[in-house]
């Protein structure tokens, strides 16, 4: 891959920031070209990796007939947004970067592991991703496949954000207790059988214990975690059994899900009081805040 050809595309107001970053992946070998122009960008050839900003334009992707086995197609953006994620994956991207750094998008670029399949059927699919406690895009695209999936089949929102928000907290646990000074792999996989949706995460790298999943755990109807020094598989199951609201759901300005952060602030946020609960969001919330007694008593999850 040092030498595979790369096209960037982005816009004049935005050379001062991307023009370092084409730069250093010229360092790294790559052939690079740095249009600031649309026009001029599809009359290039077609190249083996394709970067455009979101100023730029994403569904610049659909205009590139990339190759099968290509490198990932990725989307640059300033801002975090639900909005702008849900714009890039339809685009098709691969992968989507905040305001990268030279090293998060160099990592960014390197293709997949020949021996990696993507296996996507109706109900299930089985992924790989890149994470690591530096590559912000390897921690949400794994939940926005998800939140993707979950959609296609029509499942409620508030299983949704349920189903969203502990893959969230369980692949920032991936980046930094399996991955704390590096990147790594982590292949998700999902299926559906019955009622119940079944997600497993595993990793290569440092294990660690189930010490600090009482959130996670609460989100779940079943947790399984089995960690060793060469890696960790986390299992989980969620009841699809769909939740009633009298009221409509709540739209949603940023994320469909709760990232760790806001898992923190919402449920500080709701222990003093000082917030009211749409219904798609009360289960989830609910059973955050019963993490610690639901510690203590793992079996009490079954019936939250």
């Amino acid at each position: 891959m040092k030498h595979a050809t790369i096209l960037f595309v982005a816009t004049q107001g935005e050379l001062s920031r991307v023009d370092p970053l084409a730069a250093a992946l010229r360092r790294e070998g790559r052939r690079v070209t740095l249009t600031l122009d649309v026009d001029d960008a599809l009359g290039l050839p077609t190249p083996d990796v394709l970067i455009v900003t979101a100023a730029a334009g994403v569904e610049l992707f659909a205009a590139f007939d990339l190759p099968v086995g290509a490198p990932k197609r990725i989307a640059l953006c300033e801002t975090e947004s639900f909005d702008t994620a849900v714009a890039a994956m339809r685009a098709g991207a691969d992968e989507l970067l905040v305001l990268p750094t030279a090293s998060e998008l160099t990592a960014a670029c390197t293709p997949r592991h020949p021996a990696t399949l993507r296996v996507h059927t109706e109900r299930s699919y089985d992924e790989s991703y890149l994470v690591g406690p530096d590559i912000p895009g390897g921690t949400h695209r794994p939940v926005l496949d998800l939140l993707a999936f979950c959609t296609r089949l029509g499942h409620e929102r508030a299983l949704r954000f349920r189903v969203a928000t502990a893959l969230s907290l369980a692949v920032d646990g991936v980046a930094h207790n399996a991955y704390p000074a590096t990147e790594g792999s982590l292949e998700v996989s999902v299926r559906i059988a019955d009622s119940r949706l079944a997600l497993s995460l595993v990793d290569r790298g440092a294990g660690y214990d189930a010490a600090g999943l009482d959130q996670l755990r609460s989100l779940t109807e079943r947790l399984d975690l089995a960690s060793g020094p060469e890696g960790t598989t986390l299992s989980m199951e969620f009841e699809l059994a769909p939740l009633r609201f009298e009221e409509q759901p709540p739209e949603l300005d940023e994320l469909d899900y709760l990232d760790p952060s806001a898992c923190r602030e919402l449920t500080e946020l709701v222990r003093a009081g000082d917030l009211d609960l749409p219904g798609a969001v009360a289960p989830t919330l609910g059973r955050l805040l019963d993490a610690g007694r639901l510690a203590s008593d793992p079996l009490t999850c079954l019936s939250a």
